[in-house]
């Protein structure tokens, strides 16, 4: 088995972990410097300038192989405790028995040597950069991955957001869903969740928080907030998608898991039915919304 074919093993246990393409990130920097009014012979001498003063982090590259030998090698340890448990297991790659023993399949060849890789990834990033992944923290996200992520995830959001407001105007809209943005946000963030699970950028996990005898849930991704329901609350933004602020700290955290539209939920039928509305607006709308 060749490396890379390893390593795409390697991603797919570690639940989807964000990884970026350097080609797409050249291709973003060109376009964002052509719409600053930058030319391609400024942009050039720029980075040509960067290069030789040399960077302060490792690169995106070194960083995400980090977080997916870091993210496996935590999985592992479940595993090798009890080669019963399934726990491990991404929950979206796992959905059939036939996915769910292949995965078992690279857990056993990996198990064994993957803290290894984790270790020598780590200690060759420290001896190149001293104390720089102590400033991370967890969860562990080069800041110009998650920045990247921000950016891609407020227009996301946005979009979802304005395509809920459109259904309301044009089509049928669940009873529980009549209200919004208020007292719907678990359901509507299980929506963006389930939506967003569906994009590989990322895995979403829904969180519910309780303050003061009441409760309001949001999206989470590699330390980011995304929240479309907030402006229920008084001088809360109808959108928001950040690092966790001093007013979600307010809340206790009650629930987490994986973001998906709960099968079980009274009204799954028609908040599908809802649903399959938003998305369907999502498309009309293009990139418009933001």
């Amino acid at each position: 088995m060749g490396v890379d074919q390893e390593f795409q093993q390697l991603v797919i246990l570690a639940g989807r972990p964000i990884l970026v393409d350097p080609a797409e990130l050249t291709s973003d920097l060109f376009s964002s410097s052509e719409k600053a009014g930058l030319s391609v012979h400024t942009l050039m001498d720029g980075l040509n300038r960067a290069s030789e003063l040399g960077s302060q982090a490792p690169d995106h590259y070194e960083m995400n192989r980090l977080i997916v030998y870091k993210n496996v090698s935590e999985r592992a340890v479940k595993y090798r405790n009890d080669r019963t448990d399934a726990s491990w297991m991404p929950t979206l790659q796992a959905k059939t028995p036939e996915t769910r023993e292949a995965l078992r399949a690279s857990m056993a060849h990996f198990a064994p040597i993957i803290d290894g890789m984790y270790d020598e990834a780590r200690r060759s990033i420290n001896a190149e950069y001293p104390g720089y992944l102590e400033t991370l923290g967890e969860p562990m996200i080069h800041p110009g991955v998650q920045f990247e992520l921000k950016v891609s995830l407020n227009r996301l959001a946005c979009r979802f957001r304005t395509a809920i407001e459109n259904v309301m105007k044009t089509a049928w809209v669940p009873e529980n869903l009549r209200g919004f943005p208020n007292g719907c946000c678990g359901t509507i963030s299980e929506l963006l969740g389930e939506h967003l699970n569906s994009l590989d950028i990322g895995e979403f996990y829904y969180v519910c928080g309780d303050r003061d005898g009441g409760s309001h849930a949001w999206l989470e991704v590699y330390g980011l907030v995304v929240d479309i329901t907030a402006d229920q609350f008084e001088g809360r933004p109808a959108v928001y998608v950040d690092v966790k602020d001093a007013w979600y700290a307010e809340w206790e955290e009650d629930t987490k898991h994986l973001a998906i539209h709960e099968p079980s939920a009274f009204f799954y039928r028609d908040e599908s039915q809802f649903f399959d509305h938003v998305l369907e607006q999502m498309r009309e709308l293009g990139t418009s919304a933001c």
